[in-house]
């Protein structure tokens, strides 16, 4: 046992300590608001003592039975007190033992305002004393106890305590066991909640109560016909019982059978105007809101969450319901946008932030006001979303990661939103981070797999995105938005009879979404189904008759419809409805691009010679007298014989250098032939009767299976010979080659396909873009003395424009 000596310098020390907080707290700049909050904080998380001399001492107090303090028999007992550190929490003087305060040291003592104390004594005070005048009261405070049951470690056992004893005052009322049943459901002993419901049905089988309490634990364990056909007994038993009215409306809400829900809670909630509580009334309002905005209702829904509100201004998901409305309808912004700032505002003036710490003890928070916790999840969500929604992004990050902190079990939404978030404003590494914090919260959360999805997408890592897209849809069937990131994932990868299967589910699905058909019709353009695209194209534009994509889709079917005139004032149309739009307008941009397209297309002719005839006519010209002789024989041109002399034999034609567009020609080689042999595009001119080769572009075959492309251009001493191909150019079989001319007239440029594989594309050629000049194109065989040569030629087809010599 310790001396008084020991006890009075603990005891000194610990008065020193307390002047010591009190000087450095008033160190710190505080309004009278501030310091009242943050003492009402203290005062709602510690015991406490005040001393005659003024000072407020926090901490523990440690006597035995402790509440029993105040009785006179213990009057003069010393109060056995351990100081604490108020702002921390931690002990003032680590290791010391409490020190003994004697009475006559004492003006006052009181105990922390946390919710076990309150029930402690309560209990207290009510022992031996529970009757027929304080029945009612009894229930409230067993009912309240298992609201407390997670704050309060001996919640559940005081509630028992006390229906016990209200159980022999009245025997015919079934509620105090009701209540006890409750206990044992709240701590997951289901056998004996059961047990005991069981036993109320056979007693009380005129009572609705008792078949809607039963059915309210059924249908936690997932036995949901039995608790609907429960439900029902109950109801006829007393149709106008408001309270089963709206525990079976919330039953059928909490299973999506949201019109049916809506009809009994707005029953109930007009019986339950003269008896039931203002909480009650709060709650079946809320419920009321939460059907209306499930079926889409937005402005019954604003009503009933206002109604919320007028009743419990304080009321956490009635305010998150307004917001939830505001988002929903864009034009309900400004009407909320003042609740915004006066409604979140931690230690602010508006009626949330009116309950301090001291009327709120749950909050947690010590000298903050409301605090986070307080305001609830719903509510910072909500707000957080809402500034999403009008660009202010430093407001919706500092709300949203309020909402994170104050419930981490829902976290998993603001995550996704704050991903959301992040990507709007370019920070897709922490977009993706956010994702991933999400989907870990919440796995089955099907926004954030499909956020997850999408941002995935973007970085290219198709199979995981895929898996997070199918993720979403199979939490949620109906997940509109999930079945179109899946249709354009195939899409993007040519699955395009997939993509359609899901754009196809995604528009059964949301009818009126304009972009959704438009999409669709995109995919079943690519599939080549013009006629269908068109279709789906025209049920956009009845949806939204500016659908961009939609009227890009319409004037392309069109075209390739071959209603040519019809796409050309289409894209113009296009043009002029986005003309309110800059001129770097992804679509305006396209429109011109296709207009010029579709006309420079409507102005080409194809021109094809199949060689079906025994005559050399069509315009061809022969060029030889170096051996090897042109002739038509079985259907085909045959360039045969041996050279007399180095040289070439051509068979070409003419066109304006402004015409031409593009030839291409099938060539059959023969293995032995030992000549160079392919097609050219050449500008000529003849001086002093020898014809001058300006600029050329041919593709040829050599000896030793290569593809040859050769270049030449005026000002250049040699040709530009490319040879380096990965391809082969293999005689004894039909080869095709094509040489194209593209671009304008002032900066052409040629690509040369061999079997429609490009060699080479978009090689600049000025010299052949000359209006003035004609163009001479045709097939080639060149060699040298006494080589041989046996070559065919087959489908030669010429594209060129018109309106211009051939």
């Amino acid at each position: 046992p310790e001396d008084s000596a020991s006890t009075d310098v603990k005891r000194a020390l610990g008065e020193l300590g307390s002047r010591r907080l009190e000087s450095e707290a008033e160190d710190i700049p505080e309004s009278p608001e501030e310091r009242a909050a943050r003492v009402a904080s203290y005062a709602a998380l510690y015991d406490s003592i005040t001393l005659q001399s003024g000072q407020i001492l926090y901490g523990w107090i440690r006597n035995p039975d402790r509440f029993a303090l105040g009785d006179l028999e213990r009057e003069s007992e010393a109060v056995v007190f351990e100081q604490v550190d108020p702002r921390s929490g931690a002990q003032r003087f680590r290791g010391m033992a409490p020190i003994e305060y004697e009475r006559e040291r004492i003006a006052a003592f009181d105990f922390a305002g946390t919710p076990s104390n309150r029930i402690e004594r309560t209990l207290r005070e009510m022992r031996g004393q529970i009757s027929v005048s304080n029945y009612e009261a009894s229930l409230e405070f067993a009912k309240d106890c298992i609201a407390s049951r997670l704050v309060a470690p001996r919640a559940l056992d005081a509630a028992r305590e006390v229906c016990r004893a209200l159980v022999p005052i009245d025997p015919l009322n079934p509620e105090p066991r009701l209540i006890l049943a409750r206990t044992f459901e709240a701590e997951f002993n289901f056998d004996r909640a059961f047990s005991d419901l069981n036993q109320l049905l056979s007693e009380f089988k005129q009572h609705p109560a008792v078949h809607v309490q039963m059915a309210e634990l059924e249908a936690r364990l997932w036995l949901y016909e039995s608790a609907r056909a429960r439900f029902r007994t109950a109801l006829e038993l007393d149709p106008r019982d408001w309270r089963t009215l709206a525990s079976f409306g919330r039953f059928l809400l909490g299973r999506g059978d949201d019109a049916q829900a809506r009809k009994y809670l707005e029953r109930a909630s007009r019986l339950a105007t003269e008896t039931g509580s203002v909480r009650e009334r709060v709650e079946l309002a809320v419920d009321q809101g939460q059907a209306h905005l499930r079926l889409g209702e937005l402005a019954p829904a604003l009503g009933a969450f206002r109604i919320a509100s007028r009743l419990s201004p304080s009321d956490r998901h009635a305010q998150a319901g307004v917001f939830a409305c505001a988002l929903l309808e864009p034009t309900e912004l400004a009407d909320v946008s003042n609740l915004i700032g006066a409604e979140l505002e931690l230690g602010g003036s508006g009626s949330l932030s009116g309950m301090g710490a001291g009327s709120n003890p749950n909050s947690g928070v010590a000298g903050q006001g409301l605090g986070q916790s307080a305001i609830g999840f719903e509510l910072l969500y909500d707000a957080g979303l809402l500034h999403c929604l009008r660009g202010e992004w430093e407001q919706a990050r500092l709300r949203l990661e309020s909402a994170v902190a104050a419930d981490a079990l829902q976290a998993s939404s603001a995550h996704a939103a704050l991903s959301w978030l992040a990507e709007q404003t370019g920070h897709p590494d922490e977009a993706l981070r956010f994702a991933d914090l999400a989907h870990e919260g919440n796995p089955k959360d099907p926004y954030a797999l499909y956020q997850r999805g999408r941002l995935l997408a973007n970085r290219d890592a198709l199979e995981e995105a895929r898996a997070a897209f199918e993720g979403a849809l199979s939490e949620d069937i109906d997940f509109v938005d999930a079945s179109i990131a899946l249709g354009q994932l195939a899409s993007r990868e040519g699955r395009h009879e997939d993509a359609e299967h899901y754009l196809r589910r995604a528009a059964e699905a949301a009818p009126e979404r304009a972009e959704l058909h438009a999409l669709r019709g995109k995919n079943l353009a690519a599939l080549g189904n013009w006629v269908r695209a068109r279709e789906v194209f025209g049920t956009a534009l009845e949806r939204d008759p500016a659908q961009p994509l939609a009227l890009c889709g319409m004037a392309w079917c069109a075209y390739r419809l071959d209603s040519i005139e019809e796409a050309l004032a289409q894209l113009a149309e296009l043009d002029d409805r986005r003309r309110s739009q800059p001129e770097e307008d992804l679509y305006r941009v396209w429109s011109k691009q296709q207009l010029d397209r579709i006309v420079s297309h409507a102005e080409q002719v194809q021109w094809e010679d199949h060689f079906e005839r025994t005559l050399i006519r069509n315009a061809w010209i022969i060029d030889e007298g170096v051996g090897p002789l042109v002739s038509l024989k079985d259907g085909e041109l045959l360039i045969e014989g041996a050279f007399a002399r180095k040289g070439r034999v051509r068979f070409l034609r003419e066109y304006p250098a402004n015409a031409f567009v593009s030839i291409s020609a099938r060539l059959w080689i023969d293995p032995s032939s030992a000549a160079s042999c392919g097609i050219f595009l050449a500008r000529e001119r003849e001086r002093r009767r020898v014809l001058e080769t300006q600029t050329e572009v041919s593709l040829s075959r050599q000896r030793d299976n290569r593809p040859e492309i050769r270049l030449r251009r005026p000002g250049l001493a040699q040709d530009d010979v490319r040879d380096e191909h990965a391809l082969e150019f293999p005689a004894g079989r039909w080869v095709e080659l094509e040489i194209v001319r593209s671009g304008d007239d002032s900066r052409p440029s040629v690509s040369l396909f061999l079997d429609g594989i490009p060699l080479a594309e978009n090689i600049a050629m000025p010299d052949l873009g000359r209006a003035a000049s004609d163009l001479r194109v045709g097939v080639f065989v060149e060699g040298d003395t006494g080589r041989t040569a046996s070559v065919r030629m087959d489908d030669v087809r010429v594209i060129y424009r018109t309106g211009e010599r051939r």
